[in-house]
């Protein structure tokens, strides 16, 4: 039987759990995930290499990435 990758185990808990990250496991909250931005415009695609998620991110997260990073344009995540 194949291994479930981390990042499906970690979108399905995501829905399972509302989107509250609170409510996750202690090893789900450490679990390392590598994953990268496959697209980025017109919207954000995110992918582990063979499952991809559609990420949309809130106003604060978006205005926190900006104050964090104020020399990179969000868009340019791309890889």
């Amino acid at each position: 039987m194949p291994e479930t990758s981390a990042f499906k185990q970690l979108v399905t808990s995501m829905f399972e759990n509302g989107g509250d990250f609170s409510k996750f496991s202690s090893s789900q909250r450490s679990q390392a995930i590598k994953c990268f931005v496959k697209e980025s415009y017109p919207h954000f695609l995110v992918s582990d290499g063979y499952h991809y998620v559609p990420v949309y991110f809130t106003k604060k997260a978006v205005d926190d990435f900006k104050a964090r990073n104020s020399k990179v344009n969000i868009v340019d995540l791309k890889t």
